[in-house]
């Protein structure tokens, strides 16, 4: 399990030698959500992301890379045609008011 930050769990790393860990777990990290990878049951990487959206689409990536890649291809082929299209044509002026039937002329009459 991912601990939280803290000057404790920092200055433990850092007393024990684990420099890198010490840097990982300073306080105020604003990277609030992880998960820990485990690569053929031996290498252990522990990842941390801004929000819990960010660690679900990180787990979907891992769960099927192809697919993912896939899918990011799509948005942004998406994404660019939605720029290429051309700007729609601005909206026509408006008509001034039709005068009055009979109008000044005949209060004047």
């Amino acid at each position: 399990a991912l601990e939280d930050a803290s000057w404790r769990s920092a200055t433990e790393a850092l007393v024990q030698g684990h420099f890198r860990r010490a840097l990982q777990n300073t306080p105020g990290t604003e990277r609030r959500f992880g998960l820990t990878l485990k690569i053929h049951g031996q290498v252990e990487h522990s990842l941390r992301v801004a929000s819990e959206a960010d660690r679900e689409q990180l787990i979907r990536i891992f769960q099927n890379p192809v697919k993912a890649a896939y899918e990011s291809w799509c948005e942004q082929q998406r994404s660019e045609a939605a720029a290429l299209q051309p700007a729609p044509p601005p909206p026509a002026p408006a008509r001034p008011p039709p005068p009055p039937v009979g109008g000044a002329q005949a209060a004047q009459a």
